[in-house]
């Protein structure tokens, strides 16, 4: 007699087992839902509107570097290209939107520039300088000459690899756009006196026979 009771429970507790250890599979099962939904809504955004440009230029996100004070955001307000130049103002905000002057490490900056339209050019390198006789002494100003192989190029795109800022290596990329500087050549070309123009030096040898 006890053989079989024996046997009816062993089942019965062998299914109560299987039914639990199913139960805890679809709570593991929701587990990991529960901490992606967790990792998404951390918060560590760093978005910063920053300030209206001041110089007639567009505004380029630099990067962000961390200090005791909180985080500085560094911008780039690069201008229209002039002069076959092309050359940005750098500036640094802190998070109640204050900006400043940033200090920089470095009066060179290299970086790479490409035709933005071409899918088969070849990027040049070229060096930023500090122009020392900027007339805004609050912010640095930087700029280079467009490559020879670019200066018919109506949009540039500039790519800095390293730029060291409040103690960080920053890197960002621009384009900007070279078309207002190719209608001013094109315009000042076509204004020239052209080579076929009469001389009034030139002799007379009509007149000498």
């Amino acid at each position: 007699m006890q053989s079989p009771i024996f046997h009816l429970l062993q089942c019965f507790f062998s299914g109560l087992v299987l039914t639990l250890f199913i139960t805890g599979c679809g709570n593991t099962k929701s587990d990991p839902n529960h901490e992606t939904s967790h990792s998404h809504e951390h918060d560590h955004d760093h978005d910063h509107q920053h300030s209206e440009p001041r110089f007639g230029g567009q505004m380029v996100e630099v990067g962000h570097t961390h200090n005791p004070d909180g985080l500085l955001f560094y911008f780039a307000e690069v201008l229209p290209v002039k002069d076959n130049r092309i050359s940005f103002y750098l500036s640094v905000e802190d998070e109640a939107g204050n900006s400043s002057s940033p200090t920089i490490a470095s009066t060179e900056v290299m970086a790479y520039v490409s035709d933005d339209e071409s899918e088969t050019t070849v990027s040049r390198e070229t060096k930023f300088q500090l122009r020392e006789d900027n007339s805004d002494n609050r912010m640095p100003l930087f700029e280079t000459q467009i490559p020879a192989n670019f200066v018919k190029s109506r949009l540039l795109s500039v790519v800095v690899p390293k730029l060291t800022l409040g103690g960080e290596r920053l890197n960002f990329t621009f384009e900007v756009s070279n078309k207002e500087s190719l209608q001013t050549d094109h315009v000042n070309d076509s204004s020239d006196p052209g080579t076929d123009t009469k001389d009034g030096n030139q002799p007379l040898e009509k007149e000498e026979k």
